[in-house]
């Protein structure tokens, strides 16, 4: 019995550690969640191309939008806010904005909206028709009016608030503070974490603990110098105790040639504090960047990194696509997937949104529109990676730069069962190299254009693996290679719950026999107690007759001498046969 009970709590036991083990690998794995787009759709479409607007968001795999909720628009005299209102964008050109629209319209595609609170009141010079310029402290009253009626007004439906956007470039931090138009103001961040960051955390975290505080996106193209540099303004913000007044960082590394490339990014910071170098250049790739920023962050104390804004302009793919003789968009959506996916694969950088679906409708020398290709792309990255979980880099060269010919690079995502690995080459065009994908435990393997109208099972090209690898040829335009495993791996789990299987049926035989085992041995111990009770039982009945009989007779005869001498014989005569083992053998 013992033995048993031993078996039984070490069953149990490894029961408990392994669903605790499967528990604790599945927190620990990241589930991708990351794509965004953005900016301001809403305010570029209103609400007559919403629902199309959204719509195609959906279609693209979006889960996150990033809009704009204008202090300039929504107040235009003080204290009235208003939640509906027409727009006049110039030139004959009209939109009606409805923030309840927006909200309501997005939850019904599974699409959550980032606000963006800032910049200036619309009664506010230069905004307004007149020329009231608040004092620092009137400005944070008026600022914190504002955040208060955006988060009791759609605090229950928006998770997440970016506040402000850019506070490190002079053009959108002289759109907070200058009265003119065109004013372009050094940044400030001890204004910014007191007058505007701190009291904005502090009323929505009243409002719901829960949500995340975005510290409005940090720029890193438009200034050189250490006053606009991204990583000082973090320092500067961790020196004024402004750390722990945002949950994420809000960050905008837009790039004007491949993400590969090692390009001039203005000043050197320190690496543990931020502080500016002033007499060196620091010189990156797009990951190194992030990577950077994320290894401060960490010096801080850790936050993750949303990257809130990050597109190519059409003319910075003209001359690419001149030299590859091909069309911005197909350049476009190479480097979206080229971005996207070692962006997802880093540790820390949780979200990254698009910038942008569509343009203003003024914009003349801007375009940052996400073409068709790009659209496709997104599109397919969502359906292999959402929900899914990044394995790493498995070749190619990192932030510290590689030999020449290191242009190769191949990544690895695991989804549903199935093994996604985008591989391409960072230089050379579209002329091929072919290199040779290892590690892949299955038969066969099927590969597509990343921005193929059609990723089904039966479609793409199919390529036969040997020796557990394949060989690709690669160009500047990424591929997907698509596998599930069939040969040693899935054997070995196939193997693992068939002998799980046996061992169990073994466990359980096992169990059954000592409970048969105890079962006989109780029965055996109960019948045994039985015999022996009903024996002392009925010793003690024929006493109990005996002394019964004895003194009814004893009553009846009242001491008469013949008649007792006569029964002392009888019932000596009967106790004796009795104790002789033959009390009702009739002799």
């Amino acid at each position: 019995m013992k033995h048993f009970q031993f078996k039984l709590s070490v069953l149990i036991l490894a029961m408990i550690l392994l669903a605790q083990f499967s528990s604790a690998a599945q927190a620990d794995s990241k589930k991708i969640d990351g794509f965004g787009i953005g900016s301001g759709t809403h305010l570029r479409v209103g609400t007559t191309g919403l629902s199309a607007a959204l719509d195609e968001q959906q279609w693209m795999g979006v889960h996150w939008s990033r809009e704009d909720l204008p202090w300039e628009e929504v107040e235009g005299t003080r204290g009235n806010f208003q939640t509906t209102y027409p727009f006049d964008y110039g030139s004959g050109i009209y939109a009606l904005r409805d923030y309840n629209m927006l909200l309501t319209e997005s939850a019904k595609r599974d699409i959550q909206v980032v606000f963006i609170l800032g910049a200036r009141a619309g009664y506010m010079a230069p905004r307004g028709r007149g020329n009231y310029i608040p004092t620092p402290d009137e400005f944070q009253q008026q600022w914190e009016e504002y955040v208060t009626w955006a988060v009791n007004t759609f605090g229950d439906q928006v998770s997440a608030w970016e506040i402000n956007n850019e506070m490190n470039s002079r053009m959108f931090w002289g759109k907070v503070v200058s009265p003119t138009l065109d004013g372009k103001v050094d940044p400030d961040p001890a204004f910014y974490y007191e007058r505007i960051l701190q009291p904005a955390y502090r009323i929505i975290k009243q409002k719901d603990p829960n949500d995340i505080i975005i510290l409005g996106g940090l720029v890193t193209i438009t200034d050189s110098d250490c006053a606009t540099n991204p990583f000082v303004y973090l320092g500067q913000l961790h020196d004024l105790g402004a750390w722990n007044s945002f949950d994420a960082i809000g960050f905008h590394p837009y790039w004007d040639t491949n993400p590969e490339a090692f390009i001039q990014r203005g000043k050197a910071h320190d690496p543990n504090t931020g502080a500016c170098m002033e007499g060196m250049t620091a010189t990156r790739n797009l990951i190194g960047e992030m990577r950077e920023a994320r290894d401060l962050a960490n010096k801080f104390g850790s936050k993750p990194i949303w990257v809130t804004e990050i597109g190519w302009n059409e003319s910075w793919l003209a001359s690419r696509a001149a030299e590859r003789d091909t069309s911005t968009d197909v350049i476009e959506a190479d480097y979206l997937v080229r971005t996207y996916v070692p962006l997802l694969s880093e540790n820390g950088i949780d979200k990254i949104f698009w910038y942008t679906q569509i343009e203003h409708p003024l914009a003349t020398n801007e375009d940052f529109r996400l073409g068709n290709n790009g659209k496709q792309a997104l599109r397919n990255l969502s359906i292999l990676l959402n929900g899914g979980e990044a394995l790493g880099q498995v070749q190619g060269q990192n932030d510290k730069g590689g030999a020449a010919d290191d242009d190769a690079y191949e990544y690895r995502f695991k989804n549903n069962g199935k093994t996604i690995i985008v591989a391409w080459k960072a230089r050379g065009g579209d002329a091929p190299r072919t290199v040779s994908i290892q590690n892949i435990p299955t038969e066969s393997v099927r590969v597509y254009q990343a921005d193929a109208a059609d990723i089904s099972d039966t479609t793409g090209n199919e390529l036969i693996v040997v020796s557990n690898s394949v060989n690709v040829d690669l160009t500047e335009r990424p591929v997907f290679i698509v596998f599930e495993e069939t040969n040693a791996a899935k054997k070995a789990w196939d193997d693992f719950i068939i002998n799980l299987g046996k061992w169990w049926d073994k466990q359980n035989e096992a169990i059954q026999r000592q409970i048969k085992e105890w079962r006989d041995e109780q029965t055996k111990k109960l019948a045994d107690w039985f015999d022996q009770w009903w024996e002392d039982f009925q010793k003690q009945l024929a006493d109990w007759f005996e002394q019964q009989a004895i003194g009814f007779l004893e009553q009846l005869c009242n001491g008469s001498a013949f008649i007792l001498p006569s029964l002392a014989v009888m019932i000596a005569v009967s106790r004796k046969h009795r104790h002789s083992g033959h009390w009702d053998d009739g002799k």
